[in-house]
């Protein structure tokens, strides 16, 4: 007796499976079996899932006529939930088989599970089969080493030798499984989706197959395979190819009947030029390894990109300012597929317009798309991103004037985060840029980087990281308020109703108009982080939404200076009572966006709050009813923070991480200062 352990993966078919067909080589009983990964539920570092609602629905689909299929045979499907290592291990221990086969994978998780089950399953004899190209390897022109750094070569290297085998048909029966299997066919939750059109399975895909080459849409196939819609523009194979619910073999095989029944042209050709694509990247993840998901991918340098969330989102969730991007991504969303071309202009969007780590947009696609493969979705992002296959880095440096739409865009590339008075004003200055000449703009835009951003954004491309956490990482458990007060203070803060004029009329000021000047916006980070001991990181995002200059590499590192966590920068408490009386004396800014205030002259417009109760009688303003009374003492909380910062900062990880800053973005650093060097700045 000879029992055979057949581990299904991306091979969830009877037909032209090289994989099953070794499995029943002189086997007298075998067991089938297919393992839910529990990791598939677990968001990745990306904060995506490794299989999204879409794909896991086709799964389900799969596995039910697959196990329908090996039922018409005498077989049956088991199907097994839980680490794929450990659930296979323990089923070797319980039916002791002589073998094990299993399909190549291309993936590194998939394929570091493999050798996990190699190393523990010394036993027994383990077949790695390769069921899932066009060629084996050992029909390749080359070693795996060899193969081509770019597509072109490896197709003509391809299309001069021999045509790969031809597809062959489901065996005609199987061996029986042995008596006493243990567990039972486990059934994922129904997950109908009614907005898209693919259902899995290996009948569905067979059907789809006939049915596309029952009519003339291949012999067009070059004309329409970039529209954007339309089920017969484009094959749509990929879903069953990518879930090996169809082999690329058995399309080839279908193409070739096609163009001997109907001709062949430029058009039928194309879909063989596509199967080559595919086989590309199927072997170009099997060279690279690690390097598919690494953020250089395969070239010499890293790409300036980096990690925005609110951009991201707006991405994900298709509300960028980009319609047709939208249209894609709504798409994505709600069907999990979008044409070829579609994936390409939404990934450019991401890499190119939102200057975003393409890895994020890898894996978001890897999580809705129905179609997901590993090999072709992480490789046609890397070639997107120009560190992959081809030199994807030419195709976007565009001359200057083709560029105006995107810096246009620029303002998303500045501001993530953005509202119709961001897109006026970037509407307004764009029209200004192509009137303007090249000398006029080349000047304002080195007076401007040059001399008042340089620095910042410097600083920011080399501590991205501060965008979430401090710069100085000892500030990381920094004692800020967690009572249940800081919401409604918080919000307070955001909408104007502190109690003290000058902050009201600064936040009611910047909502409207998206601007005030640098003092005032100190002065709010300031009573944010120190009079009211709010964490930074809950003020950080909310402000630049409404900063109408908005700009991360400066608005980051500014925040973190002003709310005193960087461990190298003066400490500045500003008083918003003097700056009130010092800065706006006669109280004009005030008056105009506090209005409730505009009665009160000119000594009292500062501290309302001193009103005597005739007074308040006399102007017609109840403190606490009219306006609100000020949410802190300042004396009281100015101390504390004075206290709180110094303590803190004369801690000994604080000054270490404050003398790693200085080395690395002060050409002369000096040491840092601590209580007993600083000069401490009360504003």
């Amino acid at each position: 007796m000879s029992l055979t352990l057949y581990w299904i993966t991306q091979d969830l078919r009877l037909d032209d499976n090289p994989a099953l067909l070794k499995a029943v080589e002189d086997s007298t009983e075998l067991v089938c079996v297919y393992c839910l990964d529990n990791q598939w539920r677990q968001p990745d570092r990306y904060q995506s899932l490794p299989m999204g609602r879409h794909r896991r629905a086709f799964l389900q689909q799969s596995l039910l006529q697959l196990d329908h299929a090996l039922a018409l045979k005498g077989q049956r499907l088991l199907l097994l939930e839980g680490d794929p290592v450990e659930k296979l291990l323990w089923l070797v221990r319980e039916l002791k088989p002589e073998r094990l086969v299993v399909s190549e994978q291309v993936g590194l998780y998939e394929q570091r599970q493999i050798n996990r089950v190699r190393a523990a399953l010394t036993e027994i004899e383990i077949l790695l089969v390769c069921s899932h190209t066009l060629f084996s390897p050992k029909q390749l022109p080359f070693t795996l080493t060899q193969l081509p750094d770019q597509f072109t070569p490896f197709r003509h290297q391809l299309e001069a030798g021999p045509d790969p085998t031809s597809a062959v048909s489901a065996p005609a029966a199987l061996p029986p499984p042995p008596h006493g299997l243990p567990g039972g066919m486990l059934l994922m939750p129904s997950m109908e989706l009614r907005d898209t059109a693919f259902r899995g399975g290996c009948t569905e895909a067979m059907a789809h197959l006939e049915h596309y080459f029952s009519q003339s849409h291949a012999s067009i196939y070059k004309q329409t395979r970039n529209a954007l819609q339309g089920w017969s523009n484009s094959t749509r194979f990929s879903p069953w190819l990518a879930n090996g619910c169809l082999s690329p073999r058995r399309i080839l095989s279908r193409l070739k009947a096609y163009e001997q029944a109907q001709g062949s042209n430029e058009s039928t050709y194309w879909i063989s030029f596509e199967l080559l694509w595919r086989e590309y990247f199927q072997w170009y993840a099997l060279k690279h390894r690690a390097r598919l998901f690494a953020r250089s991918g395969i070239a010499t340098r890293t790409p300036l990109t980096s990690f925005y969330p609110e951009r991201f989102r707006r991405w994900c969730q298709g509300t960028t300012p980009w319609p047709l991007v939208n249209a894609c991504m709504r798409e994505l969303n709600v069907t999990g597929f979008i044409s070829n071309r579609g994936r390409q202009i939404a990934a450019s969007c991401l890499v190119n317009e939102l200057n975003i780590d393409w890895r994020y947009g890898a894996a978001w696609f890897q999580q809705q798309l129905i179609d997901h493969d590993v090999a072709s979705n992480w490789g046609n992002w890397q070639y997107i991103a120009g560190v992959g296959a081809g030199n994807r880095q030419q195709c976007s440096r565009q001359p200057r004037r083709r560029r105006l739409a995107c810096l246009g865009s620029s303002s998303q590339l500045q501001n993530p985060h953005l509202s119709l008075r961001h897109w006026r004003f970037m509407h307004e200055s764009i029209r200004w840029r192509v009137r303007s000449t090249g000398l006029v703009e080349r000047v304002l835009r080195v007076s401007w980087q040059g001399v008042c951003r340089g620095h910042f954004i410097q600083k920011f491309e080399t501590e991205c990281a501060m965008e979430f956490r401090p710069v100085n990482k000892a500030y990381l458990d920094f004692p800020y308020r967690h009572d249940e007060q800081v919401e409604a203070d918080f919000n307070a803060w955001f909408n104007g109703q502190t109690g003290y004029p000058l902050v009201d009329a600064c936040m009611r000021c910047l909502h409207a108009t998206g601007y005030i000047n640098f003092r005032m916006r100190a002065m709010l980070v300031s009573f944010l982080c120190h009079q009211l001991n709010i964490d930074w990181k809950r003020g950080v995002k909310p402000l630049a939404r409404l900063f109408l200059d908005y700009e991360p590499g400066i608005h980051y590192p500014q925040f973190q200076m002003q709310a005193g966590v960087t461990g190298i920068n003066t400490i500045r408490i500003y008083n918003p009572v003097l700056q009130s009386q010092e800065q706006d004396p006669n109280g004009m800014f005030i008056r105009q966006w506090v209005p409730e205030l505009n009665g009160l002259p000119d000594d009292l417009l500062h501290i309302p709050w001193e009103m005597t109760p005739m007074e308040e009688q006399m102007f017609q303003l109840h403190i606490g009813t009219d306006y609100p009374a000020p949410l802190v003492e300042l004396k009281t909380t100015a101390a504390a923070a004075r206290e709180r910062l110094w303590q803190w900062r004369n801690r000994p990880e604080v000054q270490t991480e404050a003398r790693r800053l200085l080395r690395r973005h002060v050409r002369n650093p000096g040491k840092p200062t601590g209580r007993k060097h600083a000069q401490k700045a009360s504003a």
